[in-house]
């Protein structure tokens, strides 16, 4: 959570991300109980897998649909847990590696 960038914009759940950047140390205790559950059932809220899709214009004329590309909005939560799920499968993974024969 304290890594969370506050200038990102709000997804599905319309938390600014500002918020839980300032609520970490008060969040993050829940969060973590919520993430492990989580895990440990398989299973995520179905708000985490929501996205708002926004056009973003890439150049040329405004007019044209071609000029857009889609991104999309996740909930800040679900990216924080991404972020966790990401750092753990770096840490084993890079552990494996160094043990492999290089090439």
């Amino acid at each position: 959570l304290a890594s969370v960038d506050p200038r990102k914009a709000r997804g599905p759940d319309n938390i600014p991300s500002a918020v839980q950047k300032i609520c970490a140390d008060e969040l993050a205790p829940s969060l973590c109980v919520l993430f492990n559950k989580s895990l440990e059932l398989g299973k995520l809220p179905a708000e985490w897998k929501k996205s708002l899709i926004v056009p973003i214009f890439k150049k040329n004329r405004k007019e044209r649909v071609e000029n857009y590309r889609p991104i999309s909005l996740l909930s800040v939560t679900s990216k924080v847990l991404e972020r966790c799920i990401f750092s753990h499968m770096i840490h084993h993974v890079s552990q494996f590696l160094s043990n492999s024969p290089s090439f």
